[in-house]
């Protein structure tokens, strides 16, 4: 009895034992349910499981999210009546092929029609569920809302659209190629610029569009522009290059201008380039027509003002000529007045002179006769008187009267014809000169502004005579006289020099004055060009007197140092004397 007892007891431990298990069990898959269902709800993607014919019997809450159906609307859905028919039959196909394979399926995508009517894009994977025994029961998989994506994906798609549009709308080529030249994309305008079709430039070398003689300088420009932006630039952006002017090569052969402008950027880790190219024939050729317009105007305008200046110069000298001119016929009259009194002056200095001689001669001989009277006292007072009026000594100074005043005429006769020959440039003669005489002539007009400036010294060299013009010459070497004296301050020297060099004489005008600062030096014969203050220069008289030089087949040279003074040099070429002359 207390055997049966003990295995009764024993019995009824072991069915209390099982039935605590059983509940632990059932206690243990309640809680891993719920934590499943906490797991899945706090998943962004929907979760779901469907049986063989597509009905819904689990999901998770991100799921009633996306289909805008609640919990109770959706269990048991089939998936035919949230999609359309053709996305239905694109489902169907998809499920049965994961249960024909047992492999899961990924990345599909397809359209959801929410409770609102409202369409979704999603992405969803399926894989199938067996029950115990290994047969199929159901598929199970998770779907993502993929609208934000596919809104992206479809406006790139139409701005890639309108791109393509422009390019091939475009007037201008645009040509992609990589790095290592091959050509990927070609417009319309590119066919049309270069003659070859889109079939045939893809693949090629772009450098086939450019002359052989230019590829490499092309290829190298095109590889330093890579390698530079691969070191500055950021994933996915690109970087415009500067305009290039370059020769294109036609399918034909042809070679015409273009204009390249290139952008290099980065796709896919790979580093492309875009070349915009435009043909610039046409500009080419209008900009040639107005460089050309351009030069031709620039040329009239440089012989206009050549001619304006040229003019200005002989209005200018035939301005000094006519006053010269004046100045000459005032001279000539002036001459010819003076003349008149000075030949009466002269004439009667003369003849006085020999009346002195015979005055002396009689005192002479009265004083002899005197002495042979024997009359000591009419001849004590004779000499008495004699030396009382200073007679001795009056007819010792009359006699140098006479000869300085004689001396004084000829000197102003000689001055008048200076003066007249000086400045009868109008009448001026080309014949045979002595360039020494011509300067002895200029000095003495020019003394009055020269003796208070400066002394001057002669060093005539032993010269040819030359044919020239020599009045010209005369005022040539007026302005170097006339500049040199300016050019000293308070006291200086003037040194005329001349000499025979080679088939020229030459003639040196220095002076001890202010000299010139390099630059002031090489515009002094330019024509209006003067450092004097306005109203005291006109800036023509060392532009003439270099045009004068010029004419005679000669020319002109200065040094000059500024404090130390200046040297013109005067070259004339020595003109024999002709077999008529």
């Amino acid at each position: 009895m207390i055997a049966m007892k003990k295995k009764v007891c024993a019995t009824i431990a072991d069915a209390v034992t099982g039935l605590s298990l059983k509940e632990q069990r059932r206690e243990n898959i309640e809680d891993n349910e719920e934590r499943n269902k906490t797991f899945f709800d706090s998943i962004e993607d929907g979760c779901y499981e469907l049986d063989l014919a597509g009905n819904l019997t689990f999901f998770n809450s991100r799921l009633t999210g996306i289909t805008g159906y609640t919990q109770e609307e959706l269990m048991g859905k089939n998936y035919r009546e949230y999609t359309e028919a053709e996305t239905a039959r694109y489902l169907y196909d998809a499920y049965n092929e994961v249960f024909k394979t047992g492999l899961p399926s990924n990345g599909l995508e397809w359209v959801l029609k929410r409770k609102d009517g409202s369409r979704i894009f999603l992405e969803s994977s399926i894989a199938l569920i067996r029950d115990s025994y290994g047969e199929p029961k159901g598929f199970r998989g998770i779907v993502r809302d993929i609208s934000d994506r596919k809104h992206t994906e479809e406006a790139l798609l139409q701005s890639e659209k309108r791109f393509r549009l422009v390019v091939q709308s475009a007037n201008d080529a645009f040509i992609t190629f990589d790095t290592s030249g091959s050509i990927l994309s070609w417009n319309v305008m590119a066919e049309r610029m270069f003659g070859y079709t889109e079939e045939e430039a893809l693949g090629t070398d772009i450098a086939a569009i450019i002359p052989q003689r230019l590829r490499d300088e092309f290829t190298h420009v095109m590889a330093m522009s890579i390698n530079a932006i691969k070191k500055v630039i950021a994933p996915d952006s690109a970087s415009i290059g500067r305009t290039a002017q370059m020769v294109g090569l036609k399918k034909s052969g042809g070679e015409f201008p273009v204009e390249i402008s290139t952008s290099v950027w980065e796709s896919d880790g790979k580093y492309l380039c875009t070349a915009i190219i435009r043909d610039v024939t046409e500009r080419k050729s209008m900009e040639d027509a107005l460089r050309s317009e351009a030069e031709e105007l620039k040329r009239a305008r440089m012989q206009l003002e050549k001619a304006y200046v040229e003019l200005q110069t002989t209005q200018a000298q035939v301005i000094q000529q006519e006053k010269m001119a004046s100045i000459g016929q005032l001279a000539s009259g002036v001459a010819h007045e003076i003349n008149n009194p000075m030949g009466f002056i002269s004439s009667n200095l003369g003849t006085l002179g020999k009346y002195l001689d015979k005055y002396t001669q009689y005192i002479s001989e009265l004083e002899r006769l005197v002495d042979l009277v024997q009359d000591q006292a009419a001849l004590a007072e004779l000499k008495k008187k004699r030396k009382a009026l200073k007679i001795d000594i009056i007819s010792e100074d009359i006699k140098d009267l006479i000869d300085e005043s004689l001396e004084g005429a000829g000197r102003v006769k000689k001055i008048v014809q200076d003066l007249k020959s000086f400045s009868r440039i109008d009448q001026s003669e080309y014949k045979h000169a002595d360039i020494n005489e011509c300067l002895e002539t200029t000095i003495r007009i020019a003394w009055n502004e020269l003796k208070y400036k400066a002394t001057v010294n002669k060093e005539y060299g032993d010269i040819p005579l030359t044919r020239c013009f020599p009045q010209q010459l005369n005022q040539v070497f007026m302005n170097l006289l006339v500049n040199a004296a300016q050019s000293i301050e308070k006291q200086g020297v003037i040194t005329v020099r001349t000499w025979k060099e080679d088939s020229f004489i030459l003639t040196a005008i220095i002076d001890t004055g202010c000299g010139m600062e390099p630059a002031i030096m090489n515009r002094i014969f330019e024509p209006f060009f003067t450092t004097k203050e306005d109203g005291k220069g006109t800036g023509l008289g060392l532009s003439i007197t270099c045009d004068i030089v010029k004419k005679h087949g000669g020319e002109i040279t200065v040094q000059s140092e500024p404090g130390k003074g200046t040297t013109f040099t005067v070259h004339i070429p020595i003109v024999e004397q002709t077999e008529h002359e």
